[in-house]
């Protein structure tokens, strides 16, 4: 940070210039968020159908078997992903987060 935009405090800014892409309360052109929104829907499909696919390697699945695993968890995925979304009584986030399978427990031994 140069000493033009630090205050003597440390971590004050005082250049109030806004460089992000999109305001917080703002609604993006669509040129802008095409590509962004394109990056995010292919990551969380990445995420819902790569665990899937690497159960079913390991338990030699046939590809009818695996296909079915995938689509199983494409619908869990939007189950939860709604249940988050909307919540049920006092449990679920009421917000727009998006529920996959989580690679982690596949990975131990």
């Amino acid at each position: 940070m140069s000493d033009a935009s630090a205050s003597p405090e440390l971590g004050k800014r005082t250049d109030t210039t806004n460089r992000s892409l999109f305001d917080f309360y703002s609604r993006p052109k669509f040129y802008k968020a095409l590509p962004i929104s394109l990056q995010h829907l292919l990551a969380m499909i990445a995420g819902v159908i790569t665990p899937p696919i690497i159960v079913a390697g390991v338990v030699d699945a046939t590809p009818q078997e695996q296909l079915l695993l995938v689509q199983v968890a494409v619908l869990a995925s939007g189950i939860c992903t709604i249940f988050h979304l909307y919540g049920v009584w006092k449990f679920g986030a009421r917000l727009p987060a998006i529920s996959s399978a989580w690679a982690s427990p596949m990975c131990q031994r």
